[in-house]
């Protein structure tokens, strides 16, 4: 039985070129650092759009003494940020992408990472509303110290 065994063919492996795909890694690989970078500055600065919009409203007790509305006055503005700007008119979309800046927080990088749209915008407008925001917060806050009077007794 032995002689009448057949040989086995050894299969034939297809051998890819790797250094294409290791190119095409490496591409994706760089793509995908810059988006973790870009994530990472989207959260870091929309923080910043919170803290200077709440920096802001606070400040205003130094000439009020209270402030609690109006900052939650503003806090509800920022309910019209949860959904796509495009779904509002022109008045409330300049509202929250350019007066009260809450669709930067959240709209704008989305719609960067999920469509891809202009990183310019979406990223960079979020740095630059955040900038602003923390600026005129700081500038308010300062305003304020200086005309504080005590409340109390």
């Amino acid at each position: 039985m032995g002689i009448f065994r057949k040989k086995k063919k050894e299969k034939r492996r297809y051998e890819p070129d790797y250094r294409r795909y290791d190119a095409i890694s490496d591409r994706k690989r760089a793509e995908s650092r810059q988006t973790f970078r870009r994530t990472i500055a989207a959260v870091f600065f929309a923080t910043f759009i919170y803290t200077g919009v709440k920096l802001i409203t606070s400040s205003i007790a130094f000439w009020t003494k209270r402030s609690g509305s109006i900052t939650y006055m503003f806090y509800m503005v920022n309910d019209f940020a949860k959904y796509p700007t495009t779904i509002y008119n022109r008045f409330i979309r300049g509202i929250i992408t350019y007066i009260i800046p809450f669709a930067f927080t959240a709209f704008y990088p989305a719609s960067y990472f999920i469509r891809g749209g202009s990183a310019l915008f979406c990223i960079g407008g979020t740095v630059l509303m955040a900038t602003v925001l923390m600026a005129v917060g700081i500038l308010v806050w300062n305003l304020g110290v200086r005309a504080y009077e005590s409340a109390g007794s």
